[in-house]
């Protein structure tokens, strides 16, 4: 058992919030990415050793640093119903999901290890959320309608028969 903290990214960890695993085939998963890792963090990954749980970098994402993406399958390989990770504020209250935590949430999460004949994992168990940026969903970039006006010029084929053509 590891607990380690950092900023949250991508974090899929509620029953109805569930990542596709690469292959869809293969099923669902919780999975989230924990990054700007600070030494003290950094060395209790390294030293658990674990096949599953390596420190990585993204020339496409730079603002999470060093980080990990932490995993715990929805199933059994027999087919039942894994228990999903326990999610909690930093008061200790549980989440159960109507509030998704978005990227920049600051986090401590709680990974349990496991062998197996290929190895050591880490499997996701808890995150306790320390500070939230809730995620909303909505595209950070202003809309097309936000930044545009009405101004004269080019109309197009505007038709009263069609009500969605016009403006």
């Amino acid at each position: 058992m590891s607990v380690i903290h950092g900023v949250a990214y991508w974090p899929k960890v509620f029953p109805h919030n569930v990542a596709t695993k690469y292959d869809p085939a293969d099923g669902y998963e919780y999975t989230i990415t924990v990054g700007n890792l600070d030494e003290e963090n950094k060395a209790i990954i390294k030293k658990d050793k674990l096949m599953n749980l390596k420190i990585k970098t993204s020339e496409n994402n730079p603002e999470q640093e060093e980080f990990v993406v932490i995993k715990k399958n929805q199933l059994w390989p027999d087919g039942k119903e894994e228990t999903p990770p326990l999610v909690y504020t930093a008061k200790m209250n549980p989440m159960n999901g109507d509030v998704l935590i978005g990227n920049g949430s600051k986090v401590k999460v709680y990974y349990d290890t496991y062998e197996n004949k290929n190895g050591k994992y880490g499997k996701l168990m808890g995150i306790q959320v320390l500070d939230l940026v809730e995620y909303s969903g909505k595209d950070p970039s202003p809309h097309a309608t936000s930044v545009f006006e009405v101004e004269d010029g080019y109309v197009g084929n505007v038709s009263d028969d069609i009500p969605f053509a016009s403006v």
